[in-house]
């Protein structure tokens, strides 16, 4: 990194990878910098706001408003800061004037953000109406009709979540995204194993705090169920691995090691 100061893209990657690991302290500064070198990058300042707004440091963040043009993950983070300090919502009213815009990209963007933003004020439904807005707007957005998959699969709308989930599959998207699309559909369905397996992959395409945490809970699960159901010789390999996903802050590890112990503690008398 600092043989080669002047690639601001090499800073902006060291700021996103910090912020995936769950640590803002130290993406704030190679953030910062990034977008020092390049100011009129969205996708830059972004990265600096999510660092800020994971600080709580929501006053910076509407500070920085006057630099933010158009919608995305700016104007997301913006909405989110002036929720947090309860002033008026500026930019959740641009979401919601842009899903009216006459172009496909800047309103399917809109229906997304907002599809996060009102998803504790507005019922499921709604939040699946946007997300289908989105999708009917820019089929070929992967990610958008992944969202649709969860969003669905939640709901309990299994054939139509395995209609898209069928499309993303022979469009040969192989995202983080998507495996989370398909564990959601396979949870849905009740099909531990493939949930398993997706979160699997999905914890190899990204491997950060969330996915990690995803896969462990599900493994925890897993293993919980298979000694409830008197079989603690498969169970055991389950919880280990769920165990060694988590630090010892994380509930799905305690839990884990809670029962490894107990089983080591009963077969020990």
């Amino acid at each position: 990194m600092e043989a080669r100061p002047w690639n601001d893209y090499l800073i902006y990657r060291m700021a996103w990878a910090y912020n995936r690991l769950e640590l803002p302290d130290s993406a704030l500064g190679y953030a910062r910098r990034a977008w020092d070198g390049r100011p009129q990058d969205q996708w830059y300042l972004g990265e600096y706001m999510r660092s800020l707004y994971r600080l709580e440091r929501y006053g910076e963040i509407l500070d920085l408003a006057w630099t933010v043009r158009g919608g995305g993950v700016c104007r997301y983070y913006l909405a989110r800061a002036e929720e947090a300090l309860d002033t008026i919502p500026e930019s959740r009213r641009y979401f919601e004037e842009a899903l009216a815009s006459p172009d496909d990209s800047t309103a399917a963007d809109a229906a997304s953000w907002l599809s996060i933003l009102a998803r504790e004020d507005i019922n499921p439904d709604s939040v699946i109406v946007l997300l289908r807005n989105a999708v009917e707007m820019r089929p070929e957005e992967a990610f958008y009709r992944a969202r649709l998959v969860e969003a669905l699969s939640a709901e309990g709308m299994t054939g139509e979540a395995w209609d898209h989930l069928r499309l993303l599959r022979l469009e040969g998207g192989r995202s983080q995204s998507y495996w989370s699309a398909w564990a959601a559909y396979a949870e849905a369905q009740g099909f531990r194993d493939l949930e398993i397996w997706a979160l699997k992959r999905a914890w190899e395409c990204r491997r950060c705090p969330q996915t990690a945490r995803n896969l462990g809970w599900a493994l925890y699960l897993a293993g919980r169920d298979t000694l409830r159901a008197g079989s603690p010789r498969e169970a055991v390999p389950l919880l280990r691995e769920s165990a060694s996903l988590g630090c010892s802050a994380d509930v799905f590890a305690m839990k884990s090691d809670s029962l490894i112990r107990l089983l080591e503690e009963f077969e020990a008398l």
